[in-house]
């Protein structure tokens, strides 16, 4: 691989000057068509040139060691469409496509798409995506916890308790049906069976028999969006539930193998490096990392403990500088300091706080005004 200089002195020698700029220290791209994007990305594949794609209103600062050597091509002047058209090179892209489906199309022609792998989800177009979700349907009976129509009008995925922990026939028949009026996204939230502590006490449990409760809980809600003419397409553990999984492999195959039965569609919603992500994986599912708006995390990447202070964060402000840095930068900050790699699909807002909706709003608003795209979690792609 030719070192990034000599590459420079291949785009001078092949393109007009003006196509070479330097931006924030990063030499920057700009082709007038698209023949000049398929040139320059042919070239890219041939001397396995990295390359970071942006343009239309992607605001990510190109700084720090994963642009050391790389190259950035804008795609700003290319319009809503890029079309690569090449005997050999040939692909057709729209604004906000996501450089994992782009990676597909080329593969399948046995191409390589030189970007560099960086922390976050990019995409062609400039449109980073990313998930808002928020647990709901926590009240029981004639008791509600949370806003929910509140959070509705916010988030774009629903993780919906199944009556274990939280819910109750009725209220998830009205939480699904608002969720599809809201053209948001349904998925199950299933816990421990422990209604007196919410969920979050462990309860020791042989891994067929939690299998089992998941795969009930699944169902129960399963029936509820078919009233609703939807389906359930994500599960996302909750409570202690979530936390024994992400850190014992029995528990997060139980899960796994729950989800595998019922449904092998509904997308794992798991923590960055957990058990959880390594047996949905193990199993064929599709996983989405996630991420948490409003907790604190510790220095070895897992949330805080409910029991410390500071756990839950309820500053508007704080929950929207921490969605930011995670979705921009692919960083989270811990308790102590320590900043750490926290490379997500979706974050997550707790419904059940007071200060839930308020802070949702600060997420998608900070995220929106940074030029993230929120989108449902069957929008997202998945590697």
């Amino acid at each position: 691989m030719p070192a990034l200089p000599q590459f420079l002195k291949i785009i001078a020698s092949e393109f007009p000057e003006d196509r070479l700029t330097w931006q924030k220290n990063v030499p920057t791209f700009h082709p007038e068509n698209a023949e000049d994007a398929s040139k320059l990305l042919k070239l890219a594949n041939k001397h396995k040139q990295r390359i970071f794609i942006t343009g239309f209103g992607n605001n990510i600062d190109p700084i720090g060691e994963p642009f050391v050597n790389m190259l950035s091509i804008r795609t700003d002047r290319l319009n809503d469409l890029i079309e690569l058209n090449a005997p050999d090179f040939y692909v057709k892209v729209g604004s906000g496509f996501p450089l994992r489906e782009l990676e597909k199309e080329l593969k399948a022609a046995s191409l390589f798409l030189p970007h560099a792998r960086l922390p976050y989800v990019g995409s062609v177009g400039g449109s980073i995506a990313v998930n808002l979700n928020a647990d709901m349907g926590e009240g029981f009976g004639a008791y509600s916890i949370g806003d929910d129509d509140g959070m509705l009008k916010v988030v774009r995925s629903a993780s919906i308790a199944c009556g274990f922990h939280a819910g109750d026939p009725v209220t998830m028949h009205n939480v699904v049906r608002r969720a599809k009026e809201a053209g948001v996204s349904i998925g199950c939230h299933p816990s421990y069976n422990d209604l007196w502590g919410f969920g979050r006490r462990r309860i020791e449990t042989r891994a067929d028999h939690l299998e089992y409760m998941v795969a009930y809980q699944i169902g129960a809600l399963q029936a509820f969006a078919a009233y609703a003419e939807d389906k359930v397409t994500h599960l996302q553990p909750h409570g202690a539930l979530a936390n024994v999984a992400a850190e014992e492999e029995d528990a997060a195959m139980a899960i796994g193998r729950a989800i595998r039965s019922v449904d092998r569609g509904i997308i794992f919603l798991a923590p960055p490096d957990s058990w959880m992500e390594k047996a949905g994986r193990k199993l064929g599912l599709r996983v989405a990392l996630e991420g948490f708006c409003d907790r604190s995390y510790d220095d070895d990447g897992k949330i805080s403990s409910r029991k410390l202070p500071g756990a839950v964060h309820t500053d508007p402000g704080v929950v929207a500088a921490q969605v930011l840095r995670i979705a921009l930068h692919g960083e989270v900050v811990s308790r102590t300091g320590k900043v750490m790699p926290q490379r997500v699909h979706s974050l997550c807002v707790h419904g059940d706080e007071a200060t839930g909706v308020a802070c949702a709003k600060a997420a998608r608003q900070a995220l929106e005004g940074a030029g993230v795209k929120i989108v449902t979690l069957p929008e997202m792609t998945f590697d």
